[in-house]
């Protein structure tokens, strides 16, 4: 009884520390995505979160092609956040943290129950918890899809390793179709509890394997609604890349990957590398570092239980390569590999567990010096990194830092300044984000908006029609033209421009906004009612869009 309150007390001490690494990240600011994808979503505002169910991750406001996301339990915890906290960040930001330590007692009760030892599983929750390769995924509110995804993953596998077949064969499934609700990554846990059977049980191939079955059918339900909602049941394919140049970077990737699982003291928002920055022969030459880490790994798995986690860890890396596709033109980046992470938190723990013990004459306390001294380490760099998500300034100066050769950080900064009306910062800023790509769909429109604020309404709408030409889907290169023509006096391109913006995203509350305006400037009252109306309705909560809509009501009342 003792023992217990004292693993309890130690568990408690374990994520309280985790805890304090994830302060200085928490902030009353959304940042980066989350301005998208929560504060100014429509969806957030749905009377009813069921109909999230029919609606794409990222909303259909920027283009007509949206991400091919489909993740509406994440919507949904969103959307219950929003109806809570408004948008006051700081409770997105709590309740990310809490489910994240939910999450660590999880991987301790599970580690627990595989290893049967107390020290191995306070061990797997204390490299979970501490680990800051973390920070992404639990102090960026939109890195909720990991969060989300990890917690019901764990929470199907415990509930499969029950006795009871009710909890193994309905329950456990059903929590799944959670988890591949809440991130498409989590596909690849369907083998997850064909290995529980094979390595943990003991059970042979054929009864392990018939033991999946069940997860078949939310397997087919997620697919089945994300082909009704996304029109694909994968990913859109990119055509700048071929088959072989995608395949070439795998073994760097995984390197990387496995490094800062181990060792995250290489952390980046996003990193410098794209799939262009090295030859074909360079990213082939990490096949051989890959194949000595493969090789000590395997060595390394000398138990039915070392080999599950070494398998969870392989199996939720896959994904994470994402081979063909590239984020935000980075090659890596750290929460996509959340998941895997957590069956790496259990074979690491097992070897922490035995250098723990290691102790020879005078020296005997080596292994607790090591150990501890790892951890302190894990702490200092969480706790540092956390710094960096408080905020869009704090974010897109590390992005500068991190990736100067990316357009990304410099966009996000001359934002920045245009919000505060520091016109000539942001000038400064965009021109190097566009000295670094010319092409950056995000540089273009904020040079836009620079223009306009600016009163340089020609140089505008020269951005916006390159923006057209390059991505003719995107929604902010009209709205902006739309925006400079009616400055510059043209109102037929003006009406022409705005038109176009409603067309491509008729659910974007700032396209149906301007296209009011402009239609209200043409005398059109009658339309321009529709069309704010239809602004409002999506968002309700913005005050001039509110103001503007009333006010031409009463005015046509009069």
């Amino acid at each position: 009884m003792k023992s217990d309150i004292r693993i309890w007390i130690i568990l408690a001490a374990i994520l309280s520390i985790s805890f304090v690494m994830y302060l200085p990240s928490l902030s009353n600011q959304f940042l980066w995505d989350d301005h998208t994808i929560i504060e100014d979503n429509p969806a957030m505002r749905m009377p009813n979160p069921f109909l999230l169910f029919g609606e794409t991750y990222w909303p259909p406001t920027v283009t007509n092609l949206p991400p091919p996301y489909y993740r509406p339990m994440t919507m949904l915890w969103f959307w219950l956040e929003f109806n809570i906290f408004g948008k006051s960040a700081f409770g997105f930001r709590i309740f990310n943290i809490f489910l994240f330590l939910l999450t660590a007692v999880l991987v301790f009760y599970f580690a627990r129950k595989i290893f049967q030892s107390a020290e191995i599983s306070l061990f797997a929750a204390a490299v979970f918890a501490l680990n800051p390769i973390h920070i992404e995924s639990v102090a960026f509110v939109s890195g909720m899809t990991d969060v989300s995804a990890a917690f019901f993953i764990m929470l199907a596998i415990i509930a499969f390793s029950s006795e009871k077949w009710w909890i193994k064969y309905i329950a456990a499934p059903a929590i799944f179709l959670l988890s591949l609700f809440s991130k498409e990554s989590a596909v690849a846990g369907i083998l997850i509890f064909p290995a529980y059977e094979l390595f943990i049980r003991r059970k042979s191939f054929f009864k392990s394997a018939l033991s999946t079955l069940p997860f078949f059918v939310p397997m087919t339900i997620y697919f089945m609604l994300r082909y009704w909602i996304l029109g694909v049941f994968g990913g859109y394919k990119l055509a700048s890349l071929n088959l072989f140049q995608k395949l070439a970077p795998t073994f760097y990737i995984l390197v990387r990957y496995i490094q800062n699982i181990i060792f995250p003291f290489d952390l980046a928002p996003l990193h410098p590398q794209w799939f262009f920055n090295h030859s074909v022969t360079y990213y082939l030459l990490w096949f051989f570092p890959f194949l000595i880490l493969v090789g000590l790994l395997i060595y390394l798995s000398r138990n039915r239980y070392l080999r599950f986690s070494l398998f969870w860890s392989a199996l939720f890396i896959i994904p994470a390569l994402r081979i063909g596709a590239s984020h935000q033109g980075a090659l890596w980046a750290e929460r996509f590999t959340y998941i895997s992470s957590i069956g790496a938190s259990l074979f690491i723990a097992f070897y922490i567990e035995k250098i723990f013990h290691i102790g020879f004459a005078k020296y005997r306390d080596i292994g607790k010096i090591l150990v501890f001294t790892y951890f302190v380490l894990l702490f200092a760099f969480g706790f540092e990194y956390s710094f960096w998500w408080r905020n869009d300034w704090m974010g897109f100066r590390r992005i500068v830092h991190d990736a100067p050769e990316k357009p990304v950080g410099y966009s996000g900064l001359a934002e920045q300044f245009l919000n505060i009306g520091e016109i000539d910062s942001a000038f400064y800023y965009i021109n190097m984000a566009l000295e670094q790509d010319s092409t950056y769909p995000l540089a273009l429109t904020t040079a836009a908006d620079i223009c306009i604020k600016a009163k340089k309404y020609e140089k505008s709408l020269e951005y916006c029609k390159k923006l057209m030409k390059l991505h003719p889907s995107h929604t902010a290169g009209y709205i902006y033209a739309a925006i400079s023509s009616i400055m510059l006096g043209d109102t037929v391109s003006a009406l022409e421009f705005a038109k176009k913006s409603t067309e491509i995203a008729p659910l974007n509350p700032a396209a149906n906004k301007i296209y009011a305006e402009i239609l209200l400037a043409d005398g059109d009252t009658t339309d321009a009612l529709l069309y704010l109306e239809q602004a409002h309705n999506l968002l309700p909560d913005d005050e001039k869009i509110a103001n503007k809509y009333f006010h031409i009501i009463s005015k046509s009342i009069k």
